[in-house]
């Protein structure tokens, strides 16, 4: 299982295919992770698979640095658009070009209202 347990001063804590780039090398806890994170989560949500797969925690390491995952939107041409996109920025390698929690927040009421819940 790619998690990690260690305690240690200076230790990156967290299970590591949740953890963005930027925190597996080393870097601090900020809001762009947080929607790195969360980008993993709807990307399994949407596709029934984790966007970085590998039974080697080193490989899934690898992914996550340097690789993008498949689109939302190749796995199941069911899924909007509007949100492979959203899901794909917020899995973006760089910080800087994940959404904003404010924009992210606009961009999923939007989502919201143009496909509201079936029943």
């Amino acid at each position: 299982p790619a998690q990690s347990r260690l305690t240690m001063s200076g230790v990156v804590m967290g299970t590591i295919r949740y953890l963005p780039p930027e925190r597996l090398r080393g870097g601090t806890s900020t809001p762009a992770g947080d929607v790195y994170s969360v980008g993993v989560i709807f990307y399994e949500m949407v596709t029934g698979s984790k966007p970085f797969w590998s039974e080697a925690t080193g490989e899934v390491l690898n992914c996550i640095l340097k690789t993008y995952p498949l689109q939302p939107r190749e796995i199941s041409a069911e899924i909007p658009i509007e949100l492979n996109s959203l899901i794909m920025a917020m899995l973006d390698k760089y910080p800087g070009l994940r959404p904003d929690l404010e924009s992210l927040h606009m961009k999923l009421q939007l989502l919201a209202e143009k496909y509201p819940p079936q029943s």
